[in-house]
């Protein structure tokens, strides 16, 4: 994502809450590739900056890991997992 990603653009000056909603709604379509894509970017954005999101963020966030608990893809399963390690260990 150009908001948190190694290749952020500095210029960007929209709130991490302004994107969230939008990755919402595209994991709502639980298509794989795209899920794939978002679980990246969320474990991106809470493993750099899971200490500065605020509540509404992380509410957010925790709204999508609902939606992927029942999920069987491997690569998703795995980035869950890893997903959830690093939020336990921000608390």
């Amino acid at each position: 994502m150009a908001s948190w990603s190694s290749q952020r653009i500095n210029s960007l000056i929209h709130s991490f809450v302004s994107v969230l909603p939008s990755l919402y709604a595209a994991v709502m379509y639980q298509i794989v590739v795209v899920d794939l894509e978002v679980i990246l970017s969320v474990h991106r954005l809470v493993k750099k900056y899971g200490k500065e999101l605020s509540a509404v963020e992380w509410d957010i966030i925790l709204d999508m890991l609902i939606l992927w608990v029942p999920t069987t893809h491997t690569h998703i399963y795995f980035f869950f997992q890893s997903l959830i390690q690093i939020i336990q260990i921000k608390k």
